[in-house]
């Protein structure tokens, strides 16, 4: 387990890597440890969030690909996921719509990582599950095909 404080710096020291001190080594548990846990707010606050992006806009080949594919299946989950909240609303309310109701069989089950991640989703709250998701798609919206 990384110290989120030591990843930070990794990215800070990145940024400014071309100030001339040289000072930036690439590091590829780090990379990885940022990659694993950039959705967490906790330990990858939005300022260093902000920097990641910058970080993730440099990936090359099949990291790149990976971390992409990655937000999709984020992005496709929550929007599953507030669907089908949307859906229950509807029910409670008593205005099932019968057409919706036969279209949306498949929900979030189909968009599943592994079973680590389907804990953590299950655990985070509504607010959390959004941020994961805005990040999701900044994360897309960086990485988009060239």
């Amino acid at each position: 387990i990384k110290d989120p404080k030591e990843a930070h710096t990794y990215l800070s020291t990145w940024k400014h890597r071309s100030t001339g001190d040289n000072v930036w080594r690439f590091n590829k548990n780090t990379q990885s440890w940022l990659v694993r846990h950039m959705y967490d707010v906790d330990k990858i606050p939005k300022n260093i969030f902000e920097i990641m992006i910058l970080y993730l806009d440099d990936l090359k080949g099949a990291s790149r690909e990976r971390v992409h594919d990655d937000a999709v299946r984020r992005a496709v989950q929550y929007k599953n996921w507030e669907k089908k909240k949307n859906e229950n609303k509807k029910e409670e309310k008593g205005e099932e719509d019968d057409k919706d109701k036969s279209n949306n069989d498949n929900n979030a089950d189909d968009v599943k990582g592994d079973d680590d991640d389907e804990t953590i989703w299950n655990s985070l709250s509504d607010k959390d599950k959004r941020k994961q998701y805005k990040r999701a798609r900044k994360v897309i919206d960086v990485l988009k095909s060239e």
